[in-house]
């Protein structure tokens, strides 16, 4: 953070489960303000804020049970913060049987929450995101089929909000597009595109009449990514993905190494 002071916001990385099966939380390596709109993007330890951030922006909702730092992050975004990666920062995060991150139920609902809260953002805040509505309205829709996805069957209301929600992020995402030149962005902007398409192929039987009017005119004017096979689709995204993240397998058997060795030496010390 002192080596870049117009930084508001670092993210580190993360080794997440138990002591016997630790995975690498997948970390994006840019443009934190377009992935916010779809999911969080990294637990709460990883981060780092400046104190002038959060005298500012102030602290965690209350009465928020889940996803407080959720909305905290999008909340620093909206205000225009800035944030970067760092791989030099590394966090391990053992989870117990009991932690808030297993209630999924209701860890999902709130996130959902987020989503419509994340609607009414790039609707009313005119900078939000600074990488440009287009990309945000996208992520926001795919996010939103994602979760459609995760839910229970009993959330069926918030399931049919969610798809509804889904259908007016892409229509507003595809009267917002634009002529990206920027290498990162247009893979961005392909990775949300393969995304939403997916997710609205496995659910169309589910889908309200406003969201299979989006898709329509999403397979009209993304005609060429339209033709694949699903598999194929299923195929690019994941690649996509690992092009947008950090190399997962080369960083997880380094964090490994780190943890094992960290471990060795606190038993030593406790002996």
């Amino acid at each position: 953070m002192q080596k870049n002071p117009t930084v508001d916001l670092s993210v580190g990385l993360c080794l997440v489960g138990s002591e016997r099966d630790l995975v690498l939380w997948p970390l994006f390596k840019e443009n934190y303000d377009v992935h916010l709109c779809e999911s969080n993007i990294s637990p709460v330890h990883t981060f780092l804020v400046r104190m002038s951030v959060v005298r500012q922006i102030g602290f965690f909702r209350t009465d928020l049970r889940h996803c407080e730092d959720y909305n905290y992050w999008l909340r620093c975004m909206v205000a225009g913060k800035k944030c970067k990666s760092t791989t030099g920062a590394i966090v391990f995060y053992r989870q117990h049987a009991d932690s808030a991150t297993n209630k999924r139920s209701k860890h999902l609902y709130f996130d959902a929450v987020q989503h419509f809260e994340i609607s009414k953002c790039l609707r009313s805040e005119a900078l939000f995101p600074v990488s440009g509505k287009y990309l945000g309205w996208l992520a926001c829709s795919a996010g939103c089929l994602e979760l459609v996805f995760a839910l229970p069957d009993e959330m069926q209301e918030m399931r049919q909000n969610l798809l509804a929600a889904a259908g007016l992020a892409l229509e507003n995402a595809l009267n917002h597009k634009e002529d990206i030149v920027e290498q990162q962005k247009l893979l961005l902007a392909k990775f949300y595109l393969l995304k939403a398409l997916l997710y609205m192929n496995i659910l169309y039987s589910d889908l309200p009449e406003v969201t299979k009017k989006a898709f329509a005119k999403l397979l009209r004017i993304a005609s060429t990514l339209a033709c694949l096979p699903l598999e194929d689709v299923r195929v690019e995204e994941r690649n996509l993905f690992s092009m947008l993240c950090y190399d997962e397998y080369t960083l997880e058997k380094s964090l490994k190494n780190k943890y094992m060795a960290l471990q060795k030496l606190q038993n030593t010390v406790r002996c």
